[in-house]
C-alpha cells in the first residue's frame, strides 16, 4: 500500500456509503468523482478531502432533488453559468486556488403539482442543518431578514398561483429560482454565501426589482456599515444607461462577518468602452490601473465579440462589491463563454494566466479542465 496521500478518498468512502434512493446514488456516482478530482487539483489535504466529500454525501446531495444530466442552455437551469443544478468552480489567485460548490436546494415537492410549487422549503431546512455542523458559521437571522423581503411569502405564492394573469406571467419567467447557496471550502471550514433572485417577489408585489434589492440591503445594515457603498452604487445606477439592469444580490451570511454584499447587473451592450467606464467606478487609482490592465488582458485572451446582445443571448454580468471600508465599491466582470468549446476556454484562460505570470495556475487549470 502506498502512502496515505496517494489514496483516493472518494473511492474509499464509496465502499461503505449507503444511499436513500437512486437519485442520491447518481449524484454521488456522477458528480462525486469530479468533486474529488477538483479537491486534489486544488491541493486540499487528504483529511480535508474526506471532510468535504462527506459533507457532499451526507448533507448536500439530499438537497439536490432528482438527478438530471445538465445540458447547457436547457430550460430549468438555475446556475449563473447555465450549466445545470450543481456547479463546482475554482477561484484562482496568484498563489493558489480554492473550490466552491453552488446549487439551488430543491426537493421532489417543488413542482406545479407538489406541495412546495415555488421551492421555498429546502433552503431553510438545509441551512438549519448546516448551522449545527462544526466549521460552518451561519448567521440564520441575516438569512431570514433578506428572505422576508426578497423571496415569496405564503400570500405571494397564493396570489401567483391563483391569479390567472400573474400565473401566466410566472410561467413566462426564464427561471423560478429564488435562492442559490454557494459554499466556499477554505482551510477545513465552510463559508456560505447566499444569492437572492427577487423576480417572483417583484411579480407578486408589483415592486421594482431594484427597489426590492436596495430596501433589503438597507434592512441588513441597521448600523450603517454599508451606507457609503449603497449610496455610491445608487449614484452609479442613476447615471448608468438603461441597458445596465440590476438583477440580484448575494450576501455572505457568516455569523462573525460584518456584512459584505454584491449587486449583480446585466449589460446587454458589450463593448470595451462600456466595461472600462464601469470598471473606473472603482476607488484608489493605483489599484484601478493595475486591475484595468489585467481586465484588458482577459478581454483580449477571450476574444470577446463586441455588440448588442438580444433578449435570448447572454449579456455580460457586472458585479459591484459593497464594503464597509475603502474602496467602498469594488467591481468585477463576468464574461459569457457560451459558444466557446472547452479547448478554446482552456486556451484562453491559460493564456491569461501566462500573461499574468501565474505559470503554475496556468498548467493546473488546463490539466484539470481536460481531465474533468
Amino acid at each position: 500500500m502506498g502512502p496515505i496521500d496517494t489514496l483516493k478518498p472518494y473511492t474509499r468512502l464509496g465502499q461503505y456509503l449507503s444511499f436513500e434512493n437512486r437519485d442520491h446514488f447518481s449524484w454521488w456516482q456522477q458528480k462525486g468523482p469530479v468533486l474529488s478530482h477538483m479537491l486534489q487539483a486544488c491541493q486540499y489535504g487528504v483529511h480535508e478531502q474526506y471532510q468535504y466529500l462527506t459533507l457532499f454525501h451526507a448533507h448536500l446531495i439530499p438537497a439536490l432533488g432528482a438527478y438530471t444530466e445538465p445540458t447547457v442552455g436547457q430550460e430549468g437551469n438555475t446556475l449563473l453559468s447555465g450549466a445545470g443544478r450543481l456547479e463546482f468552480s475554482r477561484t484562482f489567485t496568484a498563489d493558489d486556488s480554492s473550490l466552491r460548490i453552488a446549487f439551488e436546494p430543491t426537493s421532489f415537492l417543488a413542482s406545479d403539482n407538489g406541495t412546495d410549487p415555488l421551492n421555498r422549503v429546502p433552503l431553510t431546512r438545509l441551512l438549519s442543518v448546516l448551522s449545527q455542523l462544526k466549521g460552518v458559521s451561519l448567521g440564520i437571522d441575516r438569512y431570514h431578514t433578506l428572505a422576508d423581503q426578497l423571496t415569496t411569502s405564503d400570500g405571494d405564492e397564493e396570489k401567483l398561483l391563483k391569479d390567472r394573469k400573474l400565473a401566466e406571467q410566472l410561467q413566462s419567467l426564464p427561471s423560478r429560482t429564488q435562492n442559490i447557496l454557494a459554499l466556499d471550502l477554505v482551510n477545513g471550514f465552510v463559508k456560505p454565501e447566499l444569492y437572492f433572485h427577487p423576480q417572483m417577489k417583484a411579480l407578486a408585489s408589483g415592486a421594482l426589482v431594484v427597489d426590492l434589492l436596495f430596501d433589503a440591503l438597507r434592512s441588513t445594515d441597521s448600523i450603517g456599515h454599508l451606507q457609503k457603498a449603497i449610496d455610491l452604487t445608487e449614484n452609479f445606477l442613476r447615471a448608468a444607461p438603461k441597458t445596465t439592469c440590476p438583477q440580484f444580490i448575494s450576501y455572505q451570511i457568516e455569523k462573525s462577518h460584518s456584512g459584505t454584499a454584491k449587486l449583480f447587473l446585466t449589460e446587454s451592450v458589450v463593448s470595451w468602452d462600456r466595461i472600462l467606464g464601469f470598471w473606473r467606478y472603482a476607488q484608489q487609482d493605483t489599484i484601478q490601473t493595475r486591475q484595468t490592465r489585467a481586465l484588458h488582458v482577459l478581454w483580449e485572451s477571450l476574444n470577446v465579440v463586441e455588440g448588442d446582445r438580444g433578449p435570448n443571448q447572454f449579456p455580460i454580468m457586472m458585479v459591484l462589491g459593497l464594503f464597509a471600508e475603502e474602496p467602498f465599491v469594488r467591481p468585477q466582470v463576468a464574461f459569457p463563454l457560451i459558444g466557446m468549446t472547452e479547448n478554446a476556454i482552456a486556451g484562453s484562460i491559460g493564456r491569461f494566466f501566462d500573461k499574468m505570470g501565474w505559470k503554475e495556475s496556468s498548467h493546473s487549470y488546463v490539466d484539470c479542465l481536460r481531465s474533468c
